[in-house]
């Protein structure tokens, strides 16, 4: 008797995570944590992380559990993913006016209501911040109250979104972030308005590991492949992404 190829299942797959690239998704909540092993002993570093997910995708696409490891709690109707508001930790920097020459200075507070405004201009609830003037204390309370109010609630945006681009256990690992003003004018907008062009060249950030050990293939050396320690490439943790 033959094989019978009559109930193989067609159709491609569809991840339930979001790829970098130009993208439309609302937010659903937005994170601060505050480091506790900053780099600068002192100064306060901060990271913003926006929950965010696509336009329900129908069909038989289940997406990730709403509560990690509990289907009871439901599941995303569209690609959702976790995107770092920075590559790089939010804290005060200082520096010198080239037109004045003042000594000027930008704290971490200051950085983070700016991200938030940017958030709510994105949204068309520009007014938020005045409205909240001297209701919290801290940042992190503010935050909670973002996300009790929720005036980004079901506010579909355009994105550009980068990533840190990791291998684990040997599968390509994404986890992005949205570019600075360097590689990308606008990152975030009202859906239909235009945000930066993503570039895979600029805006995928390559394993350093997987880069040198192609260059090392490319250029023959057998000495270099092996200086890359290619077996760090399948036991790394979520912090080496950072």
């Amino acid at each position: 008797m033959g094989i019978s190829t009559k109930n193989v299942k067609k159709g491609n797959f569809i991840s339930k995570e979001i790829k970098p690239g130009n993208r439309v998704a609302k937010i659903n909540t937005i994170e601060i944590k505050k480091s506790d092993k900053p780099k600068t002993q002192g100064v306060n570093e901060w990271n913003i992380e926006l929950n965010i997910e696509t336009k329900p995708l129908g069909g038989d696409f289940v997406g990730f559990d709403k509560v990690y490891g509990d289907p009871s709690r439901g599941s995303y109707l569209g690609q959702s993913a976790r995107v770092k508001y920075s590559n790089w930790p939010i804290k005060e920097f200082s520096w010198t006016d080239k037109k004045t020459g003042d000594h000027r200075t930008k704290d971490d507070v200051e950085q983070v209501l700016e991200a938030i405004q940017k958030i709510c201009d994105a949204v068309g609830k520009p007014k938020w911040l005045d409205e909240v003037d001297n209701k919290y204390d801290t940042i992190e309370e503010l935050i909670t109250g973002f996300n009790k109010e929720k005036p980004f609630k079901d506010v579909y945006l355009s994105w550009c979104l980068a990533a840190n681009e990791k291998i684990k256990n040997g599968y390509t690992v994404h986890y992005l972030f949205l570019p600075d003003y360097r590689t990308a004018k606008t990152v975030l907008a009202k859906e239909g308005d235009i945000v930066t062009t993503f570039d895979q060249d600029v805006h995928i950030i390559k394993d350093k590991s997987i880069t040198q050990a192609s260059t090392a293939l490319e250029e023959g050396s057998d000495d270099e492949i092996e200086d890359t320690e290619m077996e760090e490439l399948f036991d790394m943790d979520d912090e080496d992404s950072i």
